[in-house]
């Protein structure tokens, strides 16, 4: 009768729970709220915001209970718990040691903490692409944004080398594009020209980087404040008095703004980042093979796949708005101007897409329509975005005459267990299990896999789920 009460209550389908679950088993922090548990009512919030579900506080508090996580203490004044004087007791060590054992931990000391993981990827030799992205797990861990759009600019000298997560190229692109048509790559409309930057300060408030006008300028009501980047600081990053990079960081209107505690931090990071950048640039992922599509232990799928269509002579005829995103995103990194994407025929595009299949799927110079059964290549650009592509060729009415390819963008296995592993602070071996776990294997198989025995591996899973700060193995599965 419980089961069926819960069931009626919470009013989610299967997917909505996985997903919740997955959600809740993070700190509020990680979606920009101030609150350090979760609550009945910041649920009910979360769920009305990100999810458009309305649950009300005393329902979300049973879902809370029902997912293994105790709501938090609606008490304003609390006697201290054994909790409270275990991390008392332990702030002598260091403080990895005392996330891992499950204790508080101040805004401080979390900051603190990502300061060091910082440090410690910067000189990992991560190529650029998995580099900034597990830059942006770690800000995000210091500084909560929730899902907002992260971008870097990697190269001072343009407006091209551009990586962005949470951004859907396809739809702002062309948007952004058009506003900085014509423009120098150092000055954009509505922010200050870059050598009016007082290049003596690591980090820069909004009205520091930005015109007078920013707010009623078109850049900024078209793209910025559509996106809710409303808020924003600006990371200069400089190697040796040269500038290598910059990472304007955004906020919504609803978050929180940033306080003194976030620009100390993000100036003690700024140094760090630029010498993990410009090591990174250094830094060439070339693991390109003609495996057939690889096992998936292999590599992990990160998004739906893209389509291409190619005709006998090699010419590019039609691609899908994924296919587009992918192709831009390594083209950014190949001098690819960001105006082909905003171009009635994309001719620009089009043509990169063209040259780049030639190139990975070159085969004795023999044109695509002859190269007879479905054809695979895992192609890994130099930034460090690797690419599955698989070639079918489809028959027409006059025979062979059209190549279509399916493109995925994925991660491979040897860079995911790398990011994984700077990402969490894991030893090798912990971040080996987790890729592991993540595949579905169980850990007894696992055990094998590795040659330990099966208390070993149950004991990493043990210290992996208290240093990821999940509740279950359930969860610690679905966290990478």
């Amino acid at each position: 009768m419980d089961r069926d009460r819960h069931r009626h209550l919470v009013r989610l389908s299967d997917g909505q729970r996985a997903c919740l679950r997955a959600e809740v088993a993070r700190p509020p922090e990680k979606f920009g709220y101030s609150g350090a548990a979760w609550s009945g009512e910041l649920l009910s919030r979360h769920l009305r915001n990100r999810h458009g579900i309305e649950l009300g506080a005393r329902q979300c508090r049973r879902l809370l209970r029902a997912f293994g996580i105790a709501p938090g203490n609606r008490r304003r004044n609390t006697r201290p718990s054994a909790g409270t004087e275990r991390f008392r007791a332990v702030q002598h060590q260091p403080i990895d040691s005392a996330v891992s054992a499950g204790s508080p931990i101040t805004k401080a000391g979390r900051q603190d903490l990502v300061l060091r993981k910082i440090r410690r990827v910067a000189s990992a030799g991560l190529p650029l692409y998995p580099f900034v992205l597990t830059l942006f797990d770690l800000i995000a861990e210091a500084i909560p944004a929730g899902d907002l759009p992260q971008a870097m600019l990697t190269d001072p000298a343009s407006n091209l080398s551009w990586i962005f997560a949470n951004f859907d190229h396809a739809k702002w692109l062309p948007v952004l594009a058009n506003q900085i048509a014509g423009c120098k790559p150092s000055s954009w409309p509505g922010l200050r020209p870059r050598d009016q930057l007082d290049l003596t300060r690591r980090v820069l408030t909004l009205q520091e980087f930005t015109a007078p006008d920013y707010r009623r300028s078109p850049i900024y009501n078209e793209f910025f404040q559509p996106l809710r980047l409303e808020q924003g600081v600006l990371i200069q990053l400089a190697e040796q008095c040269e500038p290598v990079g910059y990472y304007p960081l955004y906020r919504s209107s609803a978050m929180k703004p940033f306080d003194r505690d976030d620009l100390r931090f993000l100036a003690a990071a700024a140094p760090h980042i630029a010498h993990g950048l410009q090591a990174a640039k250094l830094v060439e992922a070339d693991f390109s093979s003609e495996a057939p599509a690889g096992s998936p232990d292999e590599h992990r799928l990160v998004d739906t796949p893209g389509m291409v269509v190619v005709d006998r002579c090699g010419r590019v005829l039609g691609l899908d708005q994924r296919a587009r995103s992918l192709f831009f995103q390594i083209g950014l990194h190949d001098g690819l101007q960001a105006s082909a994407f905003d171009e009635t025929d994309l001719k620009s595009l089009l043509d990169y897409v063209a040259r780049t299949l030639r190139a990975i799927f070159d085969d004795r110079e023999r044109s695509s329509a002859e190269m007879g059964p479905p054809a695979a290549r895992i192609f890994s650009h130099k930034a460090g975005i690797a690419l599955r592509l698989r070639g079918h060729v489809m028959d027409g009415e006059r025979g062979p005459g059209l190549f279509v390819v399916l493109v995925e963008q994925i991660e491979l296995e040897h860079l995911l267990r790398l990011r994984l592993m700077y990402r969490h602070g894991l030893a090798p071996r912990e971040a080996e299990m987790l890729v592991l776990l993540r595949q579905g294997s169980a850990v007894a198989r696992i055990a094998r896999e590795l040659g330990i025995s099966t208390a070993t591996a149950k004991t990493y899973v043990r210290h992996l789920i208290e240093k990821l700060g999940v509740p279950n193995l359930k969860a610690l599965r679905a966290c990478c």
